[in-house]
């Protein structure tokens, strides 16, 4: 009886630990720095992928993500402060944790 107590109680605390750490709230007083990834299609081995990216970024998608970096002042700070040109960003993603992953040519 006591093994299964302490197993119970250790998957309790294994899932609200995972639960916060997908919250990306495991400690309130750490920010993250950038909410989002950069990844440069140079840098895609997989062949499909790199064409699937590239097919789904049409000039008006293109267009659209870039009007709403530009609308947000501190996140095309934030990416030219790693080197990205927005103009060359030609798709993002949502990532399971809730950060963007920009695409870049």
């Amino acid at each position: 009886m006591q093994k299964k107590t302490l197993a119970i109680a250790f998957f309790g605390v294994l899932a609200s630990f995972a639960a916060s750490v997908f919250a990306g709230d495991v400690d309130s007083n750490v920010r993250r720095p950038t909410p989002f990834s950069v990844i440069y299609l140079s840098e895609i081995t997989n062949k499909a992928e790199k064409a699937f990216i590239k097919t789904m970024a049409t000039k008006a998608k293109v267009a659209a993500l870039q009007r709403e970096i530009d609308a947000d002042p501190a996140l095309g700070r934030k990416l030219l402060a790693r080197g990205v040109p927005i103009r060359h960003i030609i798709s993002r993603k949502r990532a399971l944790n809730g950060n963007y992953i920009f695409y870049v040519r």
